[in-house]
């Protein structure tokens, strides 16, 4: 999973290491 996909959480979601399921990607 690409971990800069984030419209706005990207910076906040990177840090913390995306293992779970971003609520961000709607098609994941």
């Amino acid at each position: 999973m690409d971990g800069g996909r984030g419209p706005q959480n990207k910076s906040q979601e990177s840090s913390r290491g995306i293992t779970h399921k971003p609520r961000w990607i709607p098609f994941q």
